[in-house]
């Protein structure tokens, strides 16, 4: 089989194929163009969703009459001019193939002028003037029209899908390019009618709620950062942990003002909002990196739609921790404590945060003998049921050594009024934390009860509070082991090595156990499936070992990467073991200790990702109950 050259006929719609597959191509391609022509204003008009006619309008800096002529050659283009340039591209496009791709595949129309003041005309070029620019009175700006689209390419044009699916890819292209350049004004029409428009007025939130008409409005925060080790700055916005989807719809990642599909994204930003958003929700985020264009290479992709990092890991611990930051700092809750980082060494006096607190009375119920109840003052209880004798040592304890009390300095002397010996020792059994005066701060609140044994009412701030006990004291106790951790990640050695045996051996088992073995365990393969452990960390020492062998071996045996360090989950699957459970019935002292721990360190979510609680502001009670419009 003889090897030709293709004629440049055939060998033009190729390349064309390769750049323009649908009207959303066009668009984008258009919309590059004029962006880097500086406008302010770029309207894009449809017919049939550009099946039949797109229209391009912008108000940039126009073209001579020479240059009109020029931009529909092959490969003509103001943007670079030597190879060099390919290492520093700092405009949408650069390849001088967007016009002359279209031109190929359809009826191109292009009206443009450079004079702001209108005296002097414009020109326009169109296959009826076959492409000699002619002068007709315009704007300043370019108009570039479109119609019958694939006209030579019947094959081509048969894959159109339906006019929606069509508009529906464009409208995709118009919202990336909206969010990538907010001072400039959008508006997109179709058969006549306007879908939207965005006034540029540099505002996220804005430009949003302008294109997404139906979604229900909602605060829009944003972040930037930039690691020290890193010359990447990054911008987010996002939305509050609290406002999710369940889809990844609202989750794009812009480079330089690009937006790009990273292979890598997804993963990253899911690991950084790991620690405050449930697992399968997915939060609003716009990703904005800028770096500096050496650094990247654009130029791999027909459409530009990826990129090639110079510094693939330093991208991705960039945009991680740029997450988890902005999470961390911008969607927490307005309490009135100030946040105190949960990490810090400072103040380790003062593990228990309380303060001042006002209590209130329980309304009359039905008294059931399994449940205490306040009387009339709140310091003292009764109960129908009889309690064994408490050792009165206690009594005998100097002030000093006394542990502190919510009720004030003198307890009762009737220990039975506080609480049984059975419960003590349950106090004992799930939370084995010292206890330790606090400093007393001037926040005040009350707690009004629990329900269904597992959501503390709390009323704060003109708000009230619903707190799931468990999830508080869960958030509580990861964050003092992994602060243990930090500080001591140092490993002991077990006098019996323990055994366990793995199921399903995955195919990258040395790479787990390596990652395992960093984090201070020393695993070992013994025969067949069958595998020791020698050393863990000294934080796991008193875990037990069926739930140690358990997780191991899950983490062991799972498919794909983790979003959390296998340290982290050993250490949130202990912290959810010891902590109070739904259902438990607590003490007086355990739900206030599980409050103050709520207000001092700022928890809003489990390690899950769960919330801990939400708030009812009073206004709604006065609305509900018609005092209030």
């Amino acid at each position: 089989m003889k090897i030709k050259l293709l004629p440049e006929s055939v060998y033009s719609k190729i390349a064309a194929g390769e750049v323009i597959d649908k009207p959303a191509s066009i668009v984008r391609e258009l919309i590059d163009n004029s962006i880097d022509a500086q406008a302010t204003e770029i309207v894009i008009s449809l017919k049939k969703g550009g099946i039949e006619e797109i229209c391009v309008r912008d108000n940039g800096c126009g073209m001579e009459k020479e240059d009109l002529a020029t931009s529909i050659l092959k490969h003509s283009t103001s943007k670079i001019e030597t190879t060099e340039d390919l290492n520093n591209i700092q405009t949408m496009g650069f390849r001088g193939e967007a016009l002359y791709s279209v031109n190929t595949v359809s009826k191109l129309t292009i009206t443009s002028s450079t004079d702001e003041s209108g005296q002097t005309p414009g020109y326009k070029i169109c296959p009826d003037n076959s492409f000699v620019p002619e002068p007709v009175p315009c704007r300043k700006g370019t108009k570039i029209e479109i119609k019958d689209l694939f006209y030579n390419l019947p094959a081509r044009k048969k894959f159109l899908k339906s006019p929606t699916s069509e508009l529906n890819s464009v409208k995709s292209i118009v919202y990336e390019k909206i969010f990538a350049k907010l001072n400039i004004s959008y508006a997109l029409y179709n058969d006549g009618k306007l879908l939207f428009r965005t006034n540029g007025d540099g505002n996220f939130e804005n430009a949003f709620f302008a294109v997404y008409k139906l979604e229900d409005s909602f605060p829009i925060n944003k972040f930037e950062y930039q690691s020290q080790s890193s010359p990447i700055k990054v911008t987010i916005y996002h939305s509050p942990a609290d406002v999710f989807f369940q889809s990844r719809k609202y989750q794009t990642m812009y480079v330089n003002n690009r937006p790009i599909s990273c292979p890598f994204f997804y993963s990253a930003i899911s690991k950084g909002y790991s620690q405050y958003v449930s697992p399968n929700r997915h939060p609003l985020m716009f990703v904005f990196l800028e770096t500096n264009p050496d650094l990247i290479d654009i130029n791999i992709h027909p459409a530009k739609r990826e990129v090639k990092f110079f510094d693939q890991s330093a991208v991705f611990n960039t945009i991680m921790q740029g997450t988890m930051a902005a999470f961390n700092s911008k969607i927490r809750r307005e309490l009135l404590l100030e946040r105190t980082d949960p990490f810090s060494a400072d103040d380790d006096d003062d593990i228990y945060p309380f303060a001042k607190i006002e209590r209130v009375n329980f309304p009359p119920q039905e008294k059931s003998p399994d449940v205490i109840y306040p009387t009339e003052h709140f310091g003292k209880f009764s109960t129908e049921r009889d309690y064994p004798d408490i050792d009165d040592k206690y009594y005998n304890l100097h002030e000093s050594q006394k542990p502190y009390s919510p009720f004030g300095k003198e307890l009762p002397k009737d220990p039975q009024s506080l609480f049984s010996k059975y419960e003590a020792l349950k106090v004992q059994s799930q939370v084995d934390i010292p206890h330790i005066k606090p400093k007393e701060t001037q926040q005040s609140f009350k707690i009004l009860g629990v329900a269904f044994d597992t959501y503390i009412i709390v009323e704060e701030n003109e708000k009230l509070y619903f707190v799931d006990q468990h999830a508080v004291e869960e958030a509580y106790i990861y964050m003092k082991k992994k602060e243990a951790y930090n500080q001591n990640p140092a490993s002991e050695r077990l006098m019996i090595p323990i055994l366990f045996e793995i199921e399903k051996l995955p195919k990258n088992l040395d790479e787990k156990l390596e990652q395992l073995n960093s984090c201070g365990f020393c695993i070992e393969e013994n025969e067949g499936s069958t595998y020791s452990i020698s050393e863990i960390p000294c934080v796991l020492g008193n875990m037990p070992t069926s739930q140690l062998t358990e997780t191991i071996s899950i983490f062991l045996q799972e498919d794909g990467s983790s979003e959390r360090t296998m340290i982290d989950r050993i250490l949130i699957t202990a912290s959810c073991r010891e902590a109070v459970k739904k259902g438990d019935k607590l003490t007086p002292i355990q739900i206030e200790e599980i409050i103050m721990r709520f207000f001092k360190f700022n928890i809003m979510n489990c390690p899950h990702g769960r919330p801990v609680y939400f708030e009812i502001p009073r206004v709604t009670f006065e609305r509900n109950f018609q005092r209030r419009k």
